[in-house]
């Protein structure tokens, strides 16, 4: 198995080019950062190996591997994936389920809940039959069983309950959380609820398509109450705050730490307690409106303030 530091002495030698400026090394603490050109666009800055003007990583590593003339060999098929994701045999068994469709409904991928000796683990599977170009895919997706393969399958990104929140009025407020557990618990309320696959981190993965589908909508954005939650309900503002026709942001009083409307509502909250501070919340007009932090806190009272 190639490693991060294997791939990395692999590519700092291919970062020097003669029709280039010398590039810079620097140490950057036990390891070494190199600096140039990205190399798949043409501009007058330099970066890293992560280019900030947007490029892919693979793609800056395929394309360093084609201007030295390098064409690593892959390991040969053996019909099964790596050790995390063969079957559901070491990662334990899927206890749960949730189903991501296009706006007409056909199913696109799920995202499954295996649970095993060494705890939960999250995955995708894409319908087979349904499998988009590969091109890029350094491993093909395995069989998951029961019509199903591993990985998204290069299925398009889609927000969690698409057509449930396509056909919600247009003036009602829309819950964006983080995880499908999260958005289920609402639409028990008789609320509209979406969040996109991957957890915390993964929505910029499809900002643009998110932002769409909640273009013109009454946004509400309702993090986990930790530091990834903080930083994901600050990218999904990011992304809306030009589209959305309102944007609010709560947290939830008395929310432990790494808590979520899940655990709030299995301690008494309830869907008028919810919407009385969902219409107390100001509209935000800039990502400098985003809600308190509350990452640093144990539990909060009802004011929002730490107790």
């Amino acid at each position: 198995m190639t490693t991060a530091a294997d791939l990395y002495a692999e590519l700092l030698p291919l970062l020097d080019s003669p029709s280039r400026d010398p590039v810079r090394k620097s140490p950057v603490g036990a390891g070494r950062r190199a600096w140039d050109f990205c190399p798949c666009h043409a501009d007058g800055t330099k970066y890293g190996l992560d280019c900030f003007a947007g490029c892919a990583f693979r793609d800056i590593v395929r394309t360093l591997r084609e201007r030295a003339g390098v064409h690593p060999a892959r390991p040969a098929p053996t019909g099964t994936r790596p050790a995390r994701r063969n079957g559901t045999r070491r990662l334990g068994d899927i206890v749960a389920s949730w189903l991501y469709c296009d706006a007409e409904g056909r199913a696109l991928f799920r995202v499954v809940k295996l649970l095993g000796p060494d705890g939960k683990t999250f995955l995708q599977q894409h319908p087979a039959g349904s499998c988009a170009n590969h091109a890029d895919d350094p491993e093909p997706c395995k069989p998951a069983g029961n019509g199903w393969r591993w990985g998204r399958g290069g299925a398009p990104y889609a927000l969690y309950r698409l057509p449930e929140l396509i056909a919600a009025a247009r003036d009602a407020f829309v819950f964006a959380v983080e995880g499908e557990a999260c958005a289920d618990a609402i639409v028990g309320l008789g609320l509209v609820a979406t969040t996109s696959a991957g957890g915390a981190g993964k929505w910029g993965l499809g900002a643009h398509e998110y932002a769409e589908a909640l273009r013109d909508r009454r946004v509400v954005i309702l993090p986990d109450n930790d530091r990834p939650g903080a930083d994901h309900a600050e990218d999904i503002a990011g992304s809306l705050l030009a589209v959305a026709a309102e944007l609010r942001s709560i947290i939830l009083p008395g929310l432990p730490f790494k808590g979520d409307i899940v655990d709030w509502l299995r301690v008494g909250g309830n869907r008028e307690q919810l919407l009385a501070l969902v219409e107390r919340a100001p509209i935000m007009r800039a990502p400098s409106e985003m809600f308190p932090r509350a990452v640093d806190c144990r539990v909060l009272d009802a004011t929002g303030i730490s107790a």
